[in-house]
């Protein structure tokens, strides 16, 4: 049985806006997102795939998606990620007893994060800077191979 579990939500595709040079999304769709704990990815989408831009939590997740929306400096970084259409992934915790929501969500942002950046992505922060990370390698490690992968990456 899992410790925690956080459920994806219908992922909502945004829209360049050319008046606003900005992306939006349609009112409509951002509404069906509860405004309850959750997590939140900007990504890009290439065919089926989905490559992470920016990692978020929020207590009240629509309202910090909306806000984000509006974020210039956020939305421009979010454009200049490469090809690729853009979208909102969410997710929110299925609470369990004697958890809370915000605990939750906090701790799968903070491993998204981490994983997507171990996998070797680029994050934005929540200056709308790209983090930077580095590349470790192993060497003649072969006793510990089991225990820590012979490449890494790690924030700079």
């Amino acid at each position: 049985m899992a410790d925690m579990i956080m459920q994806w939500r219908k992922p909502v595709q945004l829209t360049w806006n050319s008046a606003k040079n900005d992306y939006t999304a349609d009112d409509k769709k951002l509404m069906e997102i509860s405004d309850t704990p959750g997590i939140y990815i900007f990504a890009k989408k290439h065919g089926k795939s989905f490559t992470p831009i920016y990692v978020g939590y929020s207590a009240k997740l629509r309202n910090r998606i909306i806000k984000q929306l509006n974020n210039h400096k956020l939305m421009v970084a979010v454009g200049n990620a490469g090809n690729g259409s853009r979208w909102v992934l969410v997710a929110q915790p299925k609470r369990k007893p004697g958890q809370t929501t915000s605990t939750v969500a906090k701790r799968m942002e903070s491993f998204l994060i981490r994983k997507f950046q171990a996998d070797g992505w680029e994050l934005l922060n929540e200056k709308g800077v790209r983090r930077s990370v580095k590349t470790v390698r192993w060497i003649d490690s072969t006793e510990f191979r089991a225990l820590v992968p012979l490449q890494t990456q790690i924030e700079k």
